[in-house]
């Protein structure tokens, strides 16, 4: 007993230093890969035609340079790449130690991925749209700023102050308006359809754990070490 207490402990302890080893090296690869891909992008900038620029807003280039470059892009390297990986190494562990109690359950979540993947395709998809339009208003706001700030002295020459505050209120309005409709999207997705195939899914597992119980063919301790082992596989199968 203390000799497991010791190695839990000193696994604890390791694997705490590596989480405090990762954050230090993801913010570092954040930080060097932000400037290169900055870079990059303003290089890109200067080599395109005067007519590009003719046909687009100073703003959707800035937008494109903090939060989609700056934002999204770097999070995909920096994030959701380590986690993929993290998520097939948690997929093979709980599958493996799963199948040696009993290999049903294993198949049961196999097959219950494919209509959740399903589902997820088809509201992510959705979200994945709404969430382009987003990025698209958000371009329009940002540069209806940056030409009302740097237009300054027109606005006022003309007396166009109300007509700019009005213009730009009416573009952040809108900006909310995509937002709330993806938050409405996500709320359906994952509390809705999602949430309620998960629920049947857990049911259906507790009830064939607690038949097997019942009938002798697991001890009240393995009943909780398998629902356990069961729920640890359905999470990383669901992010993936």
């Amino acid at each position: 007993f203390f000799v497991i207490v010791g190695i839990q402990a000193l696994l604890w302890f390791i694997s705490h230093i590596f989480g405090i080893v990762r954050q230090i090296i993801g913010w570092y690869i954040a930080m060097k890969v932000t400037i290169q891909l900055r870079t990059v992008f303003y290089d890109h900038l200067h080599r395109l035609s005067l007519g590009f620029f003719r046909t687009r807003p100073i703003g959707e280039h800035m937008y494109r340079s903090v939060s989609d470059v700056g934002g999204g892009l770097v999070t995909m390297i920096t994030d959701n790449v380590p986690g993929f990986i993290a998520v097939v190494y948690q997929i093979i562990w709980t599958g493996i130690l799963v199948s040696i109690v009993d290999w049903r359950i294993t198949v049961f979540i196999f097959l219950y991925a494919f209509p959740y993947a399903a589902l997820a395709h088809y509201f992510y998809t959705r979200l994945q749209d709404t969430q382009r339009d987003q990025r698209m208003q958000g371009q329009w706001v940002t540069a209806l700023l940056r030409d009302g700030v740097a237009g300054a002295k027109t606005v006022k020459g003309y007396g166009r102050i109300l007509w700019s505050a009005r213009r730009y209120a009416g573009a952040l309005v809108e900006s909310r308006r995509y937002h709330l409709r993806y938050v409405f999207l996500s709320v359906i997705a994952n509390h809705g359809a999602l949430w309620a195939l998960t629920i049947v899914l857990e049911y259906s597992m507790w009830l064939y754990i607690a038949y097997q119980t019942m009938w002798g063919h697991l001890s009240i301790g393995e009943f909780s070490v398998v629902y356990w082992l069961a729920r640890q596989f359905e999470a990383p199968m669901q992010r993936m």
